[in-house]
């Protein structure tokens, strides 16, 4: 099964930054969060049933940085995982700002072991799990191969 057809665009983003810096890979989360709303807005192909519904609903951030002592071999490995939160702004300051803000919700160090991370399916769908995945809320990744990829790579 495959995400909602009708709603263009990604689900999920995965950002991938070796040559860029954490900070701008942060930059990326945001602009994909809270921004491609007002993006898909100025398309005037996409349907305007479809134009204010949120089309990604969760960035995940890998950021790989030069080896820094006392490991000079490892690559410093950072993932993040960022989502939008309702804006603390009271609903009146909110009219004219964003009703939804991005902010990282987990956040792990790969650089000496991989912890385990997982999507949730509802992510993944935009909302409704399709019944064939049963109890299943979830699909866990592979972050020991992924990390080991990164520094056979590296």
């Amino acid at each position: 099964m495959r995400p909602d057809d009708t709603l263009p665009g990604p689900s999920v983003v995965l950002e991938v930054g070796d040559s860029e810096s954490l900070a701008q890979l942060k930059i990326d989360a945001r602009l994909w969060l809270e921004h491609m709303t007002e993006v898909r807005q100025l398309l005037p192909l996409l349907p305007l049933t479809h134009a204010n519904k949120p089309q990604v609903r969760l960035v995940i951030l890998l950021s790989i940085d030069p080896p820094i002592p006392p490991n000079p071999t490892l690559p410093r490995i950072t993932v993040q995982l960022w989502r939008t939160v309702p804006s603390p702004l009271p609903l009146r300051a909110r009219t004219r700002a964003r009703r939804q803000v991005a902010r990282m919700v987990w956040e792990a160090d790969w650089t000496h072991a991989a912890t385990p991370l997982y999507i949730l399916l509802s992510d993944i769908f935009r909302g409704q799990v399709p019944a064939a995945y049963g109890n299943v809320d979830r699909v866990q990744l592979d972050t020991v191969t992924w990390r080991q990829y990164i520094i056979d790579s590296w």
